[in-house]
């Protein structure tokens, strides 16, 4: 079985705090906006469970998968059904306003992971991230290897509790 990560797009954004590393812009729409929350990230998990699924949630809320690649459709066929089920709408569209918080916030953590020493991918534009956002998003911590100590360095968002 490969393992696979499952995840709303939002929850590709895997949620950090900007607590650590901040500019002077204060976004309008708070980040932790973006996500659904843990009570959604929990009850997701307990329906794909339920189907029959091997899942687990971390502590940040992001869901692990494992099934065999020749069962990625069926997967995502009941992902969004439990989607529906725990009322997020997997067909909502951020705003505007989102995918600017979204590349302002992700261009803060991108400034603080490099300012640590931790690589980071190139950053695409605004307009790249928002056409890329639901198929190849632009995530800065991606390179990183051990996530606890750059949670350390730059503090990692908790999922707000709803």
């Amino acid at each position: 079985m490969s393992v696979r990560t499952a995840a709303v797009a939002a929850a590709a954004l895997l949620a950090v705090v900007l607590t650590g590393c901040s500019t002077n812009e204060s976004p309008s729409v708070d980040p932790g906006s973006l996500f659904s929350g843990m009570e959604v990230a929990e009850a997701r998990t307990a329906c794909l469970a339920d189907r029959g699924w091997d899942v687990s949630l971390d502590a940040q809320g992001a869901m692990l998968a494992n099934y065999p690649p020749e069962q990625e459709a069926a997967f995502e066929a009941d992902n969004l059904a439990c989607l529906e089920e725990a009322g997020v709408d997997p067909d909502a569209g951020l705003t505007d306003e989102e995918f600017e918080t979204a590349y302002r916030w992700y261009r803060e953590i991108e400034s603080c992971l490099r300012a640590h020493g931790w690589d980071a991918p190139e950053r695409p534009s605004e307009e790249r991230f928002r056409d890329t956002y639901d198929t190849a998003p632009w995530i800065p911590w991606e390179f990183v290897d051990d996530l606890e100590r750059a949670q350390a360095d730059c503090p990692v968002m908790n999922i707000p509790a709803g």
